[in-house]
This record gives C-alpha cells, sequence and structure tokens, in this order.
C-alpha cells in the first residue's frame, strides 16, 4: 500500500500536492498531525505520516483518493487542470 500512495502523491504537480495537504488537514479531523510537520512534508513523508495515522494501508490509500477528488472538485477557475483521473483509478 506505501508504494500505491506513494505513486498516488507522485503523479501530483507541486501545486496540487499542496493543495492535496491543505484539504487533508482540514477534512480529516482525526488525522491531527501538526500543521507544522505536515505544511513542510515531502510527498515520502506526508505518505509515512497518513500510513501512521491509518496502519491498514488500504485506508489511508483510501483516504488519498478521496481528499483528491476532493481537491480536484474545489479547484477554481483559471487554475491548472487537475491530476488526471487515472491517478485515481489505476490503484
Amino acid at each position: 500500500m506505501a508504494k500505491q500512495l506513494l505513486a498516488l502523491l507522485d503523479e501530483l504537480d507541486e501545486q496540487q500536492f499542496e493543495r492535496f495537504k491543505l484539504v487533508l488537514r482540514h477534512s480529516c479531523p482525526g488525522f491531527r498531525v501538526p500543521w507544522g510537520q505536515l505544511a513542510s512534508a515531502s510527498r515520502t513523508r506526508t505518505a509515512d505520516l497518513l500510513l501512521q495515522r491509518h496502519p491498514r494501508g488500504a485506508r489511508a490509500l483510501a483516504l488519498a483518493r478521496r481528499l483528491l477528488r476532493r481537491s480536484q472538485r474545489k479547484a477554481a477557475p483559471g487554475r491548472p487542470k487537475p491530476a488526471p483521473a487515472t491517478a485515481l483509478s489505476t490503484m
């Protein structure tokens, strides 16, 4: 699961990744990672933090997919297009 989660995050460009972390912070009351850790976290560290909070890898992966869909729906006009749908459906 860790490889799949990391592959999912690797498909995001930098702006999409930052948006994902922001949605993660505000959408998951049970996540409770201090923003100081999450704000500067790399993709690898973000995946690790998700897996620490959700030891069952499938749950962390499902959460990441759900949050990516949510962050894509809320993309404002004029912003770069969200990650390709394959990032959500191939794993």
